[in-house]
């Protein structure tokens, strides 16, 4: 017996940027069902989308590149192969007899992707991006938009559902406009996210949240990573930089934390307690619009974009404990 494992994406299709994500094969068939049979009789087939309007079935031998670099097409499945599960592994031969009769079977088992999302430990966010459905905000109500998109999506760090996929080259970001617009002049924050870069300790920076009306002192906040891998919250001259640096194509969770009372910022890295320092703020900056994966003011002398994927970005107006940031991250 023949057999594979998948899991299934819908929505999102590889974008096919390398020249070596043609398909394999591309033909109409009625069924997914039938799509799925094909990638299996084709030892060569490591994914395979099917769309659902056409019916059309493609089959994918080299993806390796592009699981990072898909975009969204809402009639579409897509389903990768799990490495280890192809039964037999390699090309088979058959023989036949005129004294007997054989016949195989074939199976393919499916994991769907379905709410990979986990939501946060502790007391609850108040916005959150988790980009499963585009860009909207978690509450419906900060909905983000692209800048110098479209935007693109890779798979998620559980090898499951959706991550913000963002282009430096492009220097794309998520900008968030709605009114009234965040004041953090009074508050304490928080912020959380999962990334995954490519470009860490370049020497460039790399934003990941931020709010900046001018670029001035106090006036321009980023949680971001820095040019040589360490995590930052930086309000413009005055700023904390954690020890420990992150490492490349690596899923990280990362926090940060401003305790205005104390004055004082945190930053954690996988869960952990990384470092903090105090006399920092208060934040100075007017109300202005939010930013996912850039600071657009800074263009065009500098380029601080984020290259990778984010995903699971959560904003909470009060000082996150430890012990929620830690228990958030072993939600995995």
């Amino acid at each position: 017996m023949r057999s594979v494992r998948m899991f299934a994406i819908h929505g999102l299709q590889f974008k096919c940027t390398n020249t070596t994500c043609v398909p394999l094969v591309a033909v109409n068939l009625a069924t997914i069902r039938k799509c799925q049979t094909a990638c299996l009789s084709q030892i060569q087939c490591t994914a395979m989308s099917f769309y659902k309007s056409t019916s059309r079935c493609e089959l994918f031998d080299n993806i390796q590149s592009e699981t990072g670099n898909m975009v969204a097409v809402e009639d579409t499945i897509t389903m990768i192969v799990i490495t280890g599960t192809r039964n037999p592994p390699g090309p088979t031969t058959t023989t036949t007899s005129t004294s007997t009769a054989t016949s195989s079977t074939s199976q393919t088992t499916t994991t769907e992707c379905i709410n990979t999302e986990v939501t946060p430990s502790g007391r609850s966010a108040t916005l959150g991006w988790l980009f499963a459905n585009g860009l909207n905000d978690k509450f419906n109500v900060y909905n983000g938009s692209s800048r110098n998109g479209p935007l693109s999506y890779g798979i998620g760090r559980n090898g499951c559902g959706k991550c913000l996929n963002l282009s430096r080259s492009l220097r794309q970001s998520v900008t968030i406009s709605q009114t009234p617009l965040v004041d953090l002049r009074s508050i304490s924050y928080s912020v959380e996210a999962w990334i995954q870069s490519s470009r860490i300790g370049d020497g460039t920076e790399q934003v990941i949240f931020g709010q900046c009306s001018v670029l001035d002192t106090r006036q321009c906040v980023r949680t971001a990573i820095t040019g040589t891998g360490n995590m930052v919250l930086n309000f413009r001259s005055d700023s904390h930089l954690s020890v420990r640096t992150l490492s490349n194509n690596t899923w990280t969770h990362v926090a940060s934390v401003y305790n205005l009372t104390s004055t004082t910022i945190s930053i954690y890295i996988n869960g952990t307690f990384d470092s903090s320092s105090g006399s920092h703020g208060p934040i100075l900056g007017v109300p202005y619009s939010l930013e996912i994966g850039n600071v657009a003011l800074y263009e065009p002398s500098a380029n601080i974009s984020f290259s990778g994927c984010i995903d699971e970005v959560w904003f909470y107006p009060f000082v996150r404990t430890a012990a929620e940031i830690a228990a958030t991250f072993a939600l995995g």
